[in-house]
């Protein structure tokens, strides 16, 4: 092998490195991190309510949140972590109270499976009460104040629903 063909297989063997190198270390450093434990409940269903009025109209929601455990997931920016599914009972969606025309919209948060499960990580942060009305708009998810509320013409009645469980993980 002649000069040239030796400094052509250090280029190409110094590009492989370098592209192959940093998802190496990851994949690595993924295996290494430890597996969390399993949850000792894997499943759970978590009914819910919701009494507003719009415009001077009533409405209701009633359902139930319905929890699974999935597994492990891999990230690489939490690592390994535990995932969960969850679901309505009736089968419906994120229930949407209100879409406005200078594009706010109002919905119904029923909770994650992560907090009803008990599964409380580090890297979950609960501000307050993780069930109830949400805005959604230009700068992401919020609570609304009463203000906005009054706005809209949206008034929250009552927000019911099941506590989380206290589950431990083997």
């Amino acid at each position: 092998m002649g000069k040239v063909g030796k400094t052509l297989l250090i280029i190409v063997l110094s590009i492989i490195g370098f592209v192959t190198l940093p998802w190496l270390l990851l994949f690595v450093g993924l295996m290494l991190i430890p597996t969390p434990k399993d949850p000792t409940i894997k499943h759970g269903e978590f009914p819910f309510e919701l009494e507003y009025e719009l415009n001077g109209r009533r409405h209701a929601v009633k359902d139930t949140v319905i929890c699974d455990y999935e597994g492990v997931a891999h990230n690489e920016a939490v690592g390994k972590r535990r995932t969960w599914n969850s679901r309505r009972a009736s089968g419906k969606g994120t229930h949407t109270l209100l879409e406005t025309k200078d594009g706010l919209t109002f919905i119904f948060f029923e909770g994650s499976a992560e907090y009803y499960m008990g599964d409380k990580e580090p890297y979950q942060i609960y501000d307050g009460d993780p069930v109830g009305v949400k805005v959604w708009g230009s700068t992401g998810s919020n609570q609304p104040d009463e203000e906005l509320l009054q706005k809209y013409h949206l008034k929250i009645i009552r927000v019911q629903h099941a506590k989380p469980i206290k589950n431990t993980f083997k």
